[in-house]
């Protein structure tokens, strides 16, 4: 689709929306309603948390400092031993630890199996023996 399409589409359903009845809007709605695919999704998405050493040099003094960023990733797969996922490289690099949060709340710690910084991709695994019954019951794969 062309820019102008594109955006004259936007301005259509923009309009529409706007000088809709509420009978229209519910089938509105309910037709590009995602709350369904939200729901299939959301257990393959973790939250990922970086703990890494910053250096840091100042007038002629140089010190490390622990810091923290954080990102998200997929479960693509699972082989005999452990629980593969994928994230960005700048979400895992450098990680002294990296630790994973389920939908259901509970963390574990993984480690990087691969990861390309021209791609901006990494592989990461977590150790099925860190993992409840009920965290692997609530994840999806």
């Amino acid at each position: 689709m062309k820019r102008r399409e594109l955006r004259e589409r936007i301005f259509e359903i923009l309009f529409r929306v706007e000088f809709m009845n509420e009978a229209d809007m519910e089938e509105y709605s309910n037709i590009y309603d995602v709350r369904g695919v939200v729901k299939r999704c959301m257990p393959s998405v973790v939250t990922i948390v970086n703990t890494y050493t910053a250096e840091y040099s100042y007038w002629g003094q140089s010190y490390e400092q622990e810091e923290q960023s954080s990102g998200t990733g997929i479960i693509i797969g699972q082989s005999d031993t452990e629980l593969l996922l994928v994230s960005n490289h700048h979400v895992v690099a450098d990680a002294d630890e990296l630790i994973i949060t389920f939908i259901d709340g509970t963390t574990a710690e993984a480690h990087i199996k691969g990861s390309d910084a021209d791609m901006d991709i990494a592989v990461i695994a977590i150790s099925l023996n860190t993992l409840t019954q009920e965290t692997m019951e609530a994840i999806a794969i």
